[in-house]
């Protein structure tokens, strides 16, 4: 899409490369936006000593948004 304003629309699925009139970027589908920009980057948390998996399972969690591209490494 190199033009600004562009929308791809196939079902209710829509792609809009940018809508000056809302500043909106992103996928839509039914009308809900589901991507959009890439988030800024987040720091790994440190995990709790007392061994909870939580700071592990969201650093991995985190991973994975990363690799994807949701949000910036």
């Amino acid at each position: 899409m190199a033009n600004s304003g562009t929308k791809v629309a196939v079902g209710d699925l829509i792609v809009n490369e940018h809508d000056a009139a809302t500043a909106a970027v992103g996928v839509y589908v039914g009308g809900t936006k589901v991507v959009g920009a890439q988030a800024a980057a987040q720091a790994d948390v440190t995990p709790a000593a007392d061994g909870t998996l939580a700071g592990t399972r969201l650093n991995t969690l985190l991973a994975v948004l990363r690799t994807h591209g949701l949000i910036a490494t």
